[in-house]
């Protein structure tokens, strides 16, 4: 959608601009002395220009990624007959963990 609002806008900019350096009336060119510049077209380019420009760049997603929170796990006080608890370093994080280990 932003994308054809900014090509609308830069096409209306442009069509503003090419009604010519004298103006069309009744199928006739008339050059006039006040359209001989030939610049009247620089200033809706650069409005049309920076008003796409600013479209197009509010367009970008912003991607918030939420915080993962893990629970502490609860255990029984005491292990089970013939089991006990013991540490023992996780590979894959580089830490600690209790882990429930027969006798």
């Amino acid at each position: 959608m932003n994308k054809l609002l900014c090509v609308v806008l830069l096409a209306v900019s442009g069509l503003a601009s090419a009604d010519g350096p004298g103006g069309f009336r009744h199928h006739e060119w008339h050059h006039e002395p006040r359209y001989q510049s030939g610049g009247d077209w620089i200033g809706p380019a650069l409005i049309g220009g920076i008003i796409g420009y600013e479209i197009s760049r509010q367009s970008q997603p912003v991607i918030v990624q939420p915080t993962v929170v893990y629970p502490p796990v609860s255990r029984p006080p005491y292990p089970p007959y013939g089991y006990h608890y013991e540490q023992m370093l996780d590979a894959y994080c580089n830490c600690y963990r209790v882990v429930l280990v027969q006798n």
